[in-house]
C-alpha cells in the first residue's frame, strides 16, 4: 500500500481564567497523534472544548479558508453551558493534499456570549499554541501529477489537444504553475495549446468552451489567448437561447460554466443557457449529453455544476432531482455508474458535483457497504499514479486529470479554482485562538495563572 502520512499534533492546552464578563475556553487532550496512510479514508481524533466560564457561551471552531477542503470540523459552532463539554471531531482528508510538501495551518476556537452579538468586538483575544507536524510522503494527487508528467510529449502536450486542455485544469488545481510543465527546455503544456489554437472547431462551443476554461485556469486572459478571444467566438455560437449545436447539451453545461469562469457580464446569453438546460432535464431528474438522450450520470454533474455557478439555489426542485439521480446511480460498489458499470470518470464528475452543492459524498447516503464515492474512485487508481476508466483497464491522461480534481474537491470548471498556496517551512506554529471579552486583563491572568486543563490524555 501506499507511504504512511504521520501527523502529530500537540496541543498547548490551557484553561483561561474567568474574567468580567465570565467567558472562558479549556482543550482537551494536549496530544494528539495522527497515523495515516496517504491512500486511505479520513482520519479523526477528537478534540475537547469546555466552557470555563461561568455562563453560557457561544463557540466555533475553524480553520483558515485556504484550508479548510483539507480538514473537517464537526461540529465547528455550538453553545455551552458553565462547565458543559463537547467533543470536536478533527478529520483529516489525506488525499486532499496536492503533493509532498510540508504545511501548517491555523485553527481557531472563538468564544462570545449567547446573549448579544455572536462576534463582539473583542480584538484578536489570546491564542494557545498548537503544533501540527505534517509529512506527506506520497498522495494519491502526488502520484496523479507524477504520471502525467511522465507522459508529456516533447512539444509540451499530455494526449491529445482535448486532453492537455484538461490536464492544464488539473495541474492548476493542484497549485502548480502549468506555465512550467515542459520536457527538458521544450514548450510547456500552454505552449502547446497556444501553438495548436487552429485544431479548434470554430462551430464546437465544446472546443472554445474548454480552451476558455483551460486559458483562465492557467491563468490566461481567455479573451486573448495566443491572441484568439474564446469568449467573443464561443457567444458567436450563441443561438436562439443556447450554445453550439442546438441538439446538444454539454456543449451548453461547458459554455456556461467558461462564460462565468472568465467574469463574462452577457446577463441575456447566461440567463438564457441556464434557461435552456432547466428546460431539458429529463423526468427522471438527469440530463444527457443531448436533448432527448438517456441521462447520464457525467452529464447530469455537470448541469448541476454549471447551474450552481449560474445562481440556480441547490435546494430548487430541478437541483434536488439532479441529486437524487445520482443518488440512484450510485453502485453497490460505492461508484457511481455508466451503463451499470462504476467508473472514474463518473466517480469525478459526481463527486465535483456534490461538492459545489455542499453535500458530503462521504456520508452515509453516499456510503454502500462501507465505501464510498472517493475510496471507489482511489480503488482505481495505478501503481503508476494514473487513472483507470473502470476496473482491469489501462490508466490514461484524462480520467487521472478528472481524478485530480475531483480528490482535490476544486470543481475547476466552475472557475471557482483555488490553488493550495506555496507552504514553505514545516516548523511554523500553528495555533488555536480563543477570544473572551477583555484581552488586555486576559493576556495578564493568562501569564500568572496558566495551567494544563485537567485530565490530559493521549489518543492514537
Amino acid at each position: 500500500m501506499r507511504s504512511v502520512l504521520l501527523i502529530s499534533i500537540v496541543i498547548s492546552l490551557m484553561f483561561v481564567p474567568k474574567v468580567n464578563p465570565s467567558i472562558g475556553i479549556g482543550a482537551n487532550p494536549a496530544e494528539i497523534f495522527f497515523s495515516i496512510g496517504s491512500g486511505s479514508g479520513p482520519q479523526t481524533q477528537i478534540l475537547y472544548i469546555i466552557n470555563a466560564g461561568d455562563e453560557k457561551a457561544n463557540y466555533e471552531v475553524s480553520v483558515e479558508p485556504q484550508f479548510s477542503n483539507l480538514i473537517r470540523i464537526k461540529p465547528s459552532a455550538f453553545k455551552l453551558d458553565p462547565g458543559e463539554y463537547i467533543k470536536v471531531e478533527l478529520s483529516i482528508l489525506p488525499w486532499r493534499f496536492p503533493s509532498t510538501r510540508e504545511l501548517t495551518f491555523k485553527v481557531n476556537v472563538k468564544a462570545a456570549p449567547s446573549s448579544g452579538p455572536s462576534e463582539p468586538g473583542i480584538g484578536p483575544g489570546i491564542k494557545i499554541p498548537v503544533y501540527i507536524d505534517f509529512k506527506v510522503p506520497s498522495t494519491p494527487v502526488a502520484d496523479a501529477l507524477k504520471y502525467l508528467r511522465s507522459v508529456q510529449a516533447e512539444d509540451g502536450g499530455i494526449g491529445d489537444f482535448a486532453n492537455s486542455a484538461w490536464a492544464v485544469m488539473a495541474i492548476a488545481a493542484a497549485g502548480e504553475d502549468p506555465h512550467k510543465w515542459r520536457r527538458g527546455n521544450g514548450p510547456s503544456i500552454v505552449d502547446y495549446l497556444k501553438a495548436n489554437i487552429g485544431k479548434l472547431d470554430s462551430n464546437s462551443a465544446m472546443d472554445w468552451a474548454r480552451q476558455a476554461l483551460a486559458a483562465t485556469a492557467a491563468g490566461e486572459d481567455p479573451k486573448n489567448f495566443a491572441g484568439v478571444d474564446c469568449i467573443k467566438t464561443l457567444e458567436s455560437l450563441y443561438k436562439d437561447g443556447q450554445l453550439g449545436d442546438g441538439g446538444l447539451l454539454n456543449d451548453d453545461f461547458l459554455g456556461l460554466m467558461a462564460l462565468i469562469s472568465a467574469g463574462e457580464k452577457n446577463q441575456r446569453i447566461i440567463d438564457d443557457v441556464k434557461t435552456f438546460i432547466k428546460a431539458h432535464q429529463n423526468p427522471d431528474g438527469g440530463w444527457g449529453y443531448a436533448v432527448g438522450v438517456d441521462s447520464d450520470v457525467d452529464d447530469t454533474a455537470a448541469a448541476l455544476m454549471a447551474l450552481t455557478a449560474a445562481g440556480e439555489p441547490g435546494n430548487s426542485e430541478s437541483m434536488m432531482n439532479a441529486v437524487n439521480y445520482l443518488k440512484g446511480k450510485l453502485g453497490e460498489e460505492g461508484g457511481f455508474t455508466s451503463d451499470s458499470i462504476p467508473n472514474s470518470a463518473s466517480d469525478s464528475w459526481a463527486i465535483m458535483a456534490l461538492e459545489v452543492l455542499n453535500i458530503d459524498v462521504l456520508g452515509d447516503d453516499w456510503t454502500r457497504k462501507g465505501v464510498n464515492p472517493i475510496r471507489h474512485l482511489l480503488s482505481l487508481q495505478n501503481s503508476d499514479g494514473s487513472f483507470s476508466w473502470s476496473a482491469g483497464r489501462d490508466g490514461e491522461a484524462l480520467w487521472t486529470s478528472y481524478a485530480i480534481l475531483a480528490l482535490l474537491g476544486k470543481p475547476l470548471i466552475l472557475g471557482f479554482i483555488f490553488p493550495v498556496p506555496e507552504i514553505s517551512n514545516f516548523n511554523l506554529t500553528l495555533l488555536a485562538s480563543t477570544i473572551i471579552t477583555s484581552k488586555a486583563l486576559a493576556l495578564i491572568r493568562l501569564k500568572t495563572e496558566k495551567r494544563r486543563f485537567a485530565g490530559s490524555v493521549k489518543l492514537r
